[in-house]
């Protein structure tokens, strides 16, 4: 449709002329007359005047003109925009989209139906294109994707987008289709912050926003243009937070070691526990963390024992106390959890019976004898062990020996002596101690025989002697307590048994010492006893002493011998009860405190209440 346009034109007339404009109506100027003036001016001047004014009504004329014809040549040249429009196919609108961005595009042509309205597309740029496309099938409920694998673009439902597109770059300028799908990574805030402001700008259909398990990424997806708009929101809020103002709290500890909870928590700040909210703790190396405190190397007041993430934490000896400098939100969190942790811990009485058992048999049964001929010369013949046959020259009988001791003498002549002994031990050895331990800590029960042992620094000069040290034997128990539940005890033990065995070989060497270990863990009901032990030694030695040949003939020999036999037997073992003290007010351990006085006749010292009569 062509407008219609038109104009019209007056020649300018002269000074008393009207001109007509564009709309057909007509105004006039009119210039006064010369011959008022004259009346009152003289007549050169009044020349003067005539022609000033006939100018100026010239000039007027000529600008009401020119005023009438300009808007009729601006009409002339110009086009209204609607001469501009026309309808386009949208199959053919895709195909010119494909063709001039060089990208290939997979689509049903029954998909595609109805028209646009649009400029004419050869004078559309690649962006106006672009749009222009993605805006027409959005209108009917379609968009394009990339499928994951491959480069072109396939046009789909709006509604089937979200599940089939591919994931694409953070960096969307490489991103070609109309819906994107991204994985967005979260750097200060967690998802629970950007979540609720992104989703309402982002709705329709085909629309996800949504935190991906319990990282600190979310997943979006929507039409291109609306996730722009989404990151350029993100650039403002995924912000690291100003720095506040971070408070301290003392925390008095009342029923365990401020330095142990301090660093038990130097451990969990290490873990992420108290780091930031929703970011999750940065470790950086070990940190300088002061020794121990032990009696010789005392901590100082403010000993330094955690300074991770946004929490310091540091630790009083003297006043029992933990002082923690951070966000006021990570300062109610330890408040809680050293609620938790300052209680009064149950503890455990440990009664241990240790009880050695030994026995011996010793044998011994020997003959001596002892001969004298005297023809001139003397033939002394003599089978002697040390029994202490009495010599016959002397003839007089020794004094007896213990056991069963016979003796026959010649006087002069010969003498025999017989011998027979057998020793029996029993022995029986029993040790009840008890120790109270609060629960997971360690007992140690010890009772150690020290032998000493010479060292000897000989010079050039002189040799000196001194005390080498000293060798320990004996008994040590280790049993470290746990109550689990259901009143049920775990217990992890440790059992050293040693002795000597033995004189030492040489002053300067310590004795032989022969040591037996026994660790493990057991569980029992709270008040059971557990047997442990149960080490059993056997030692047989038998002896002789003879004469050579003689000793070993039959039926005879014994007679000219000495026999010893002895064997030793030992057993120990150890019996530990582990009762549960739970009561708050101490009543258990104050009445079995008072049983064990009362057995040993000790007073217990507590005052008695007895009434008294008020008058």
């Amino acid at each position: 449709m062509t407008p219609s346009r038109s104009s019209s034109a007056v020649p300018a007339s002269g000074p008393c002329c009207a001109c007509s404009g564009p709309t057909a109506a007509s105004r006039s100027v009119t210039t006064p007359q010369p011959w008022i003036l004259a009346l009152s001016l003289p007549r050169g001047l009044r020349q003067v005047v005539v022609l000033c004014a006939r100018v100026a009504t010239g000039l007027l004329g000529l600008a009401s003109l020119l005023a009438a014809h300009a808007p009729e040549a601006s009409t002339a040249t110009q086009d209204p925009p609607s001469a501009q429009m026309q309808q386009v196919e949208l199959v053919r609108l895709v195909d010119r989209f494909a063709q001039k961005l060089q990208l290939e595009v997979r689509f049903e042509r029954g998909q595609l139906t109805g028209t646009v309205a649009t400029r004419p597309l050869e004078n559309l740029s690649d962006a106006e294109l672009w749009s222009l496309t993605h805006r027409a099938l959005e209108s009917q409920g379609l968009t394009t994707i990339q499928l994951p694998g491959e480069e072109a673009i396939t046009i789909v439902k709006l509604d089937e987008a979200g599940n089939r597109a591919r994931f694409e770059q953070q960096d969307l300028s490489k991103a070609r289709a109309g819906y994107v799908k991204v994985l967005h990574e979260l750097r200060h805030k967690s998802p629970a912050d950007v979540l609720p402001t992104i989703q309402q700008i982002m709705s329709g259909s085909g629309v996800w926003a949504m935190a991906v398990g319990k990282t600190n990424s979310i997943l979006l997806a929507d039409l291109r243009p609306k996730l722009d708009q989404v990151f350029e929101l993100l650039r403002v809020l995924d912000v690291e937070p100003p720095a506040p103002s971070q408070p301290i709290r003392v925390f008095p500890i009342r029923n365990r070691s401020a330095l142990e909870l301090a660093d038990f928590l130097n451990r969990l700040v290490g873990t992420g526990f108290l780091g930031p909210t929703g970011q999750p703790t940065q470790v950086p190396g070990p940190p300088s963390v002061p020794p121990p405190a032990t009696q010789e190397t005392p901590l100082p007041a403010t000993a330094l024992l955690a300074e991770l993430g946004r929490v310091v934490l540091s630790a009083d000896a003297t006043t029992n106390c933990v002082f923690a400098i951070g966000d006021a939100g990570l300062l109610d969190k330890l408040e809680g959890l050293l609620k938790t942790l300052d209680v009064i811990s149950s503890q455990v009485m440990l009664e241990v019976l240790i009880l050695n058992l030994s026995d011996s048999d010793a044998t011994d049964l020997g003959v001596e004898i002892r001969s004298i001929k005297d023809s001139g010369t003397i033939l002394s013949l003599t089978s002697l062990f040390g029994l202490g046959a009495p010599n016959p020259a002397a003839g007089l009988v020794p004094p007896i020996a213990s056991g069963f001791t016979s003796v026959v003498l010649n006087p002069g002549d010969y003498s025999v002596l017989l011998n027979a002994l057998q020793v029996l031990n029993r022995g029986r050895a029993l040790n009840i101690p008890r120790i109270l331990v609060n629960s997971n800590q360690k007992a140690k029960l010890a009772s150690v025989l020290q032998t000493p042992f010479l060292s000897t620094n000989a010079t050039q000069v002189v040799a000196t002697t001194t005390l080498g040290g000293t060798q320990d034997a004996g008994t040590t128990i280790e049993v470290k307590p746990q109550i689990a539940e259901g009143d049920h005890l775990t217990l992890e033990y440790s059992i050293i048994l040693s002795t000597f065995v033995g004189p030492a070989s040489d002053p300067s060497l310590p004795p032989p010492r022969q040591q037996n270990t026994l660790n493990s863990a057991a569980t029992i009901p709270d008040g059971y006893t557990v047997a442990l032990g149960g080490l059993e030694t056997t030692s047989e030695t038998e002896g002789i002493n003879q004469v050579p040949v003689l000793g070993s003939l039959p039926l005879i020999g014994w007679l000219f011998s000495s026999e010893s036999t002895k064997v030793e037997h030992s057993r120990f073992y150890v019996f530990i009860r582990a009762s549960i003290l739970r009561s708050s007010d101490f009543q258990h351990l104050k009445f079995l405190s008072d049983v064990e006085m009362h057995r040993a006749d000790v007073d217990p010292g507590w005052p008695e209440v007895e009434p008294v009569l008020i008058r």
